[in-house]
């Protein structure tokens, strides 16, 4: 059974609030050792200087070019900082090899459904790439209703839902919120931590190509997501078929990665 963690962060060195961080792909490879994981997408964002988000950028597709068959990159881009956002994608996708970008409105703030992301949306549909978006039920710049409402507006562009909104008493109502909205995929990283809520009613709800596992390694713990994966079936009735799907092979068909099982 392939096994895709859709929602990974690597990053060098970095001045943070809590000091320096360092996230070494060496040790996100360690994890994915450890938990029987096939590949890792590495979805950096949250920077919004352009001479920190081209390091970030470089930094993950380094990593990529050093180790092939284990990470695929997202470009970390920032749709307020207009022509350079859009500049950095083409160069992430067309130099670096990305295969998808990710977008943080909490940071800097912007609102997921405004005119300033469209321009974004487009040259990411325009490239075949899906979009991965941080949702918050909490923060105003990018709720699961508003990621619906971007959906909407661009039902050929493939986007990813961070988190369900993460909220503990909202977001088992966002498979209802995007049912409609077939481009939308929900990514199941840093959720909380109720099994049926998390895989079990979104993939019933929405069918079995639109929920993707991810974990928020390396800040969070791989084995504690997994865990969690094993519950939903062990106790809550997940089958093997929805969490083949779960598991790998819906990122697997995003990606357009072959895989001989």
């Amino acid at each position: 059974m392939l096994a895709i963690d859709a929602h990974t962060h690597i990053l060098p060195p970095t001045q943070s609030i809590w000091g320096v961080l360092s996230w070494p792909p060496e040790q996100l490879l360690q994890r994915m050792n450890e938990n029987g994981i096939d590949k890792a997408v590495v979805v950096n964002a949250g920077l919004f200087l352009p001479e920190e988000i081209k390091t970030v950028n470089n930094f993950v597709a380094e990593a990529v070019k050093k180790y092939p068959d284990r990470l695929v990159g997202f470009a970390s881009c920032v749709p307020p900082l207009g022509d350079f956002a859009i500049q950095e994608l083409k160069r992430c996708v067309q130099e670096l090899g990305m295969k998808g970008i990710k977008l943080y409105p909490p940071k800097p703030e912007y609102l997921i459904d405004s005119a300033v992301v469209y321009p974004v949306v487009e040259a990411a549909t325009k490239f075949k790439i899906p979009i991965t978006i941080h949702s918050d039920f909490s923060n105003a710049t990018c709720t699961p209703y508003q990621v619906a409402r971007l959906a909407d507006r661009f039902p050929e562009a493939t986007l990813i839902m961070a988190h369900m909104g993460l909220h503990s008493d909202l977001y088992m109502f966002t498979p209802d919120i995007v049912k409609r909205y077939e481009n939308v995929v929900l990514d199941t990283a840093a959720t909380p931590d109720h099994p049926n809520y998390t895989f079990v009613d979104p993939i019933r709800t929405l069918g079995l190509g639109r929920v993707v596992f991810g974990s928020d390694a390396l800040p969070l713990d791989q084995a504690v997501a997994l865990k969690k994966l094993e519950m939903a079936e062990k106790l809550w009735g997940l089958t093997k078929e929805e969490k083949k799907h779960i598991i790998g092979e819906n990122m697997a068909r995003i990606l357009g990665i072959r895989h001989p099982g």
